[in-house]
């Protein structure tokens, strides 16, 4: 999860590599970033501090430290209430949990001037009434509350912090060699002093919460293995504080309680929680909120909320040639809706958000913000408590790329809310190749924008034929097209079916040929989630023609 990124398409929790690799693959530098093209700023390289330290400008280089400062601060904070925000969303989650940082640059305090305009340097305070500082506790005391532990990670790897050819000392400036040798040793001094500063937040989070700083690795994936390794052996101890702990400071403000573990057996190191602020459970939690403004903030959660029950399936067609649309199918438990009224007449109302994310953070044009009746007959009554009910809308995507595709419904008689999300990632159209669409499977399509009783239940039972469809797109002859399906369970191969012509239902006006097949589940395949693959090719051997496959989930249930 990127901190400057917002809400994007991959900014959820998940065990989907591909969604995994794609968030990888969106990590670029930041130009905008301080350290420039290296690890390290070179020092006395910005032309405005030079003009204001070195021609002694009055009060130049306290200005420009000030908005150093600022900008800073600024974007630090902003760095910890999204740290905090995550934080306090896993506490429902069980177990102990952990909240990896990983940053070139998190200063616990900003750096201030503390010498004349001919020594103009700058170090570090530390000020316990900081912005940072009082947002880092804030931290400490959400992690305390969560179960959850804070690891750091300083990104900038080995580096000797020696002065090189980019810096230019700030002392030397036509003066004899002794002070040259003084300048070169206060540069060494702000070098060393930046590299301490820009890691102190990370030592400060970790070491309060009872994790790992890891400095100077070259090698992430390694720091990450041996944060991992750290959660598999662990002790928790919980205490109910006594009175006097809640008590305010004479401004009113709460008080942050200290915690000591000590352990008797000689060698061993404790790491642990710090401490807390002193305040009762019931004053941190979220105040409760009006239930459409909780609908709208559970659809910007990385956590998804079940008090009903939803799926989501999402896949891409091609709208015209290099245009695309998400085809989106959401079924819904209607036994966690409230229906009421006679029994040839249920209704329930509910409120439907239906929204895309793009990688950035930006959501995209279109979508869905619909208040909807629910009104069944006795049959559609009947068929909803059993098989569920299906919405389905398309949302327009400009380009190729990673998206989420996120849908949160309201209960608006009980307030209950569920979510549901899928990572779609739409390729790119090859120069001379064919795409496959997304699968849609027969049970999650209606009619679009009406929600309505579903067709047939929402998993296969095994001995049962999965009938789908899809789209070639692209240029590719219907004759020598062949298709062939492969099903999944665990990343092991269940079943495969040989090579066979492809069934062509139709065309759309751009020319790409829609299709259909199916693939019969193993008597016997043991119940769980299920991945399918569908593969077509312009010949039985892959090699000897073009190529494009397509995945889809499917759940497996001992009930038809």
């Amino acid at each position: 999860m990127r901190a400057s990124a917002g809400l994007g398409a991959l900014q959820d929790f998940t065990t989907d590599k591909a969604m995994l690799r794609a968030a990888a693959d969106q990590i670029r530098w930041y130009p905008s970033g301080r350290g420039e093209l290296s690890a390290y700023r070179a020092l006395g390289a910005d032309p405005t501090s030079d003009i204001q330290e070195f021609n002694a400008v009055p009060g130049g280089a306290f200005q420009y430290q000030e908005v150093e400062n600022y900008r800073e601060t600024v974007f630090t904070v902003g760095v910890l209430d999204s740290l905090r925000r995550v934080v306090h969303a896993m506490a429902p989650l069980p177990g102990r949990k952990s909240v990896i940082v990983l940053s070139d640059r998190l200063p616990a305090a900003v750096r201030e001037i503390t010498d004349g305009p001919m020594e103009a340097r700058t170090t570090t305070r530390v000020d316990g009434s900081g912005p940072i500082l009082n947002r880092m506790r804030l931290c400490i005391d959400q992690a305390a509350r969560s179960g959850v532990v804070i690891d750091a990670i300083d990104t900038r790897g080995l580096a000797s912090l020696a002065i090189s050819a980019a810096d230019e000392s700030r002392m030397i400036h036509k003066i004899g060699v002794a002070q040259q040798v003084e300048g070169g040793e206060l540069a060494m001094k702000e070098r060393h002093e930046i590299h301490d500063q820009d890691q102190a937040g990370g030592w400060y989070l970790a070491s309060e919460t009872g994790g790992l700083m890891i400095p100077e690795a070259n090698d992430i994936g390694a720091g990450i293995a041996r944060i991992y390794a750290d959660m598999n052996s662990y002790y928790v101890l919980g205490f109910h504080p006594p009175e006097e702990a809640f008590e305010r400071s004479p401004d009113g403000r709460p008080i942050f309680r200290r915690i000591t573990v000590k352990v008797k057996r000689e060698g061993l190191q404790v790491r642990s929680r710090s401490g807390f602020f002193g305040m009762a459970d019931e004053e941190t939690a979220p105040r409760p909120q009006r239930a459409e403004l909780a609908l709208e903030s559970s659809l910007d959660s990385p956590f998804g909320s079940s008090a009903v029950n939803l799926q989501l399936r999402s896949s891409f067609v091609s709208a015209r040639k290099n245009q695309w649309l998400a085809r989106t199918s959401l079924w819904v438990d209607a036994r966690d809706l409230t229906l009421e009224g006679p029994t040839y007449n249920r209704s329930g109302i509910i409120h439907l958000l239906v929204r895309a994310f793009g990688a950035g953070g930006t959501a995209l044009e279109g979508g869905i913000d619909e208040v909807l009746k629910v009104s069944l007959d006795a049959e559609g009554y009947d068929r909803a408590m059993k098989y569920g009910l299906v919405y389905s809308t398309v949302i327009p995507v400009a380009k190729s790329g990673p998206y989420q595709i996120r849908a949160a419904l309201l209960d608006q008689a009980s307030g209950k809310i569920g979510t549901a999300n899928q990572f779609l990632m739409v390729p790119r159209q090859p120069g001379h190749g064919f795409l496959v669409s997304g699968v849609v499977l027969p049970q999650m399509m209606t009619k679009e924008n009406d929600i309505t009783p579903a067709s047939g239940p929402a998993s296969f039972a095994p001995g049962q034929a999965v009938p789908f469809a899809f789209e070639v797109i692209g240029g590719a002859g219907e004759k020598a097209l062949l298709v062939s399906t492969l099903l999944y369970r665990d990343g092991e191969l269940v079943k495969r079916t040989a090579f066979r012509p492809l069934q062509p239902s139709g065309r759309t006006l751009h020319g790409s040929l829609f299709a259909k097949s199916e693939i019969a589940i193993p008597e016997g395949a043991p119940v769980g989630d299920y991945r399918l693959q569908v593969v077509v090719s312009e010949g039985a051997s892959a090699p000897a023609g073009r190529v494009a496959s397509q995945w889809v989930d499917l759940a497996i249930s001992n009930s038809r």
